[in-house]
């Protein structure tokens, strides 16, 4: 099992290089700026998300498609959204 400081690595390599470079831009800012700081749990739902095609996400992220039920009541997911709108304003 790889270690969490190369898991994180993984992970952010994964969120800005996933294809789609709106979807990379919206979770590879989160990843920089938020998954050093998620708990275990956090960084599997994270994970999870990743699994999902990029153009759904960005869909998701920016309220052009209804999320769906597996992310609906998702705290992880809610901490990207929130995330990813907090940016848009700024």
């Amino acid at each position: 099992m790889p270690s969490r400081e190369h898991r994180i690595k993984r992970l952010k390599y994964q969120s800005w290089y996933r294809g789609c470079k709106e979807t990379d831009i919206l979770l590879g800012n989160f990843a920089r700026a938020e998954l050093d700081a998620l708990s275990e749990l956090e960084i599997d739902a994270f994970e999870r998300l990743l699994e999902e095609n990029d153009v759904d996400i960005f869909r998701w992220l920016t309220d052009q498609a209804e999320i769906p039920e597996n992310f609906k009541n998702d705290p992880t997911f809610h901490k990207i959204y929130t995330f990813c709108k907090e940016r848009k304003r700024a």
